[in-house]
């Protein structure tokens, strides 16, 4: 089976824990673990970055961004783990 690489994952130009729900499920992976973070990606990260995007400012001190970056950091490696299993696995296939 082919997957259209242009219709398959549809970000709606903005990431957030939806899409990455989607990604996720598309690769047979289980979203359980990045439940949690649900909050952290949409709450946190996709604001913030709407706001600078959107040429507003945004303030946040050092620590917040110091624990943000530690937190999105922690699941982009996790993410890539977790690719890498089901790959290895294939998870992926139907």
């Amino acid at each position: 089976m082919e997957i259209d690489c242009e219709k398959a994952i549809d970000t709606q130009s903005n990431l957030n824990y939806d899409v990455l729900s989607d990604i996720l499920r598309m690769l047979g992976m289980d979203e359980k673990p990045y439940t949690i973070k649900r909050p952290l990606i949409n709450e946190k990260l996709v604001r913030n970055r709407n706001t600078i995007a959107h040429g507003r400012l945004l303030e946040i001190n050092e620590q917040d961004y110091q624990i943000l970056h530690s937190e999105i950091i922690g699941l982009i490696d996790r993410f890539k783990e977790d690719i890498e299993d089901a790959a290895e696995r294939g998870f992926y296939r139907r």
